[in-house]
């Protein structure tokens, strides 16, 4: 008997192989540019080199944004002529580019210097009423920004509040 070979077509598949690579080559290239110009024009539009310049000015014009921080240490001190002990925790708020808390925090240390000489005048008549009160967080304001002045060469604490006393 003749043996029978069995012929196996290899150019068809190794052609079909070749055709779908090529289109997966094509398909990958195809979403690297997309996403190359996708996240290019995602950057120079964020960063304003595209867009209405109209909402690019009207942006600028906004005021700075309001932002607080909280000492994360309460102020203790005997009051001045009196035998009690008070504590007081104290926040901040000011208008800036950059967030109270950074502009501060090199210089926290000389603040609460700063703020505890003032607090060692406090007398038991300056925490007596709203307006004794209201007088006593001026004081601490004013001393907080000549002395945040003098390192960073502005002020710009804009309120203090007292967020906890306790006189005992």
């Amino acid at each position: 008997m003749a043996k029978k070979e069995k012929v196996e077509d290899t150019d068809g598949e190794d052609a079909g192989k070749k055709k779908g690579g090529g289109m997966k080559k094509m398909l990958m290239i195809l979403v690297l540019v997309g996403g190359i110009a996708g996240g290019g024009g995602f950057y120079a539009f964020s960063s304003g080199m595209l867009g209405n310049q109209a909402e690019a000015a009207a942006a600028k014009d906004l005021p700075p944004e309001l932002t607080y921080h909280a000492f994360e240490r309460a102020f203790t001190f005997n009051e001045r002529q009196g035998s009690r002990l008070i504590q007081l925790s104290l926040s901040i708020s000011a208008h800036g580019p950059e967030p109270i808390a950074d502009r501060i925090a090199p210089h926290e240390s000389a603040m609460r210097s700063a703020l505890l000489q003032t607090l060692m005048d406090v007398t038991r008549e300056d925490l007596n009423d709203v307006k004794s009160r209201t007088a006593l967080l001026e004081r601490l304001k004013k001393v907080m920004n000549t002395e945040l002045d003098a390192r960073t060469g502005e002020g710009g604490i804009e309120e203090v509040f007292f967020t906890d006393v306790i006189i005992q």
